[in-house]
């Protein structure tokens, strides 16, 4: 995230920041009532795993949006990730289970600015959090104990929308470099029970169109809908790469 203020030749004024996020997983998935629970690290899903459990990330992609004029903005962020993960236990009837997710996780908020100085901005936003999930459980059965039992094989797949209220803000401490930060909460039970982020960067401008960020992302969604269950935290490393123009 960095500034975009009232320029003298045009009113509106845009950002582009394709972004890197690395979010360890911590949380229970579902699919048709038959659950299992993921705790993966960000090293795990680049170093493939360790232990039993192994971790294949398929397809990453994210990018932030911004347009402004004047004291309003209209702000978009969307990320994809496809994942595969290996050698999770989701009962003590089973053996192992593989879990193919593909996410997609997106914003749409309007922002008011409501304080600008020389050096500092502080901006209140409103909105929706999509989210898009498709669920692979697959589980080898452990006829061995249970001899009754069968494999698991279910897939489904739920889109939902959520609404979100926040604030972010920045702090420029030198020509130079800078602080950010935002936080929102949501969901009040329309889709989900809860959702909320939290994101804190440090900053350094190059010029006056490019400027990069590193810091820490945490996204928090807790989600029921008949046999789907997605209660997932996603925390982790965030470095994001801003044009503006």
């Amino acid at each position: 995230m960095n500034d975009l203020t009232i320029s003298a030749s045009s009113p509106w004024q845009f950002r582009l920041e394709p972004y890197l996020w690395l979010p360890g997983l911590n949380g229970t998935v579902g699919a048709r009532g038959r659950t299992t629970d993921i705790d993966l690290s960000a090293s795990d899903m680049f170093s493939g795993g360790s232990g039993p459990a192994t971790y294949d990330l398929n397809m990453y992609f994210a990018m932030q949006a911004e347009a402004r004029n004047g004291r309003w903005g209209v702000l978009a962020d969307a990320a994809y990730l496809d994942l595969g993960i290996g050698g999770a236990a989701p009962s003590p009837r089973h053996l192992a289970a593989d879990v193919d997710c593909k996410e997609f996780l997106g914003d749409l908020v309007v922002a008011y600015r409501i304080m600008e100085e020389p050096t500092s901005f502080l901006d209140l936003y409103a909105g929706a959090r999509f989210n898009s999930l498709s669920l692979d459980l697959h589980a080898q059965a452990d006829l061995v104990n249970f001899p009754t039992e069968v494999a698991i094989n279910n897939s489904q797949s739920e889109t939902w929308a959520d609404p979100i209220i926040g604030a972010r803000g920045q702090w420029n401490f030198s020509n130079k470099w800078f602080l950010a930060g935002k936080a929102d909460i949501g969901g009040f039970g329309v889709s989900s029970d809860l959702v909320w982020s939290a994101q804190a960067t440090l900053g350094y401008q190059f010029t006056d169109m490019f400027s990069t960020e590193i810091g820490y992302r945490y996204n928090d969604t807790d989600y029921k809908n008949g046999g789907f269950t997605y209660d997932m935290a996603m925390g982790g490393l965030y470095a994001g790469f801003d044009f503006k123009f």
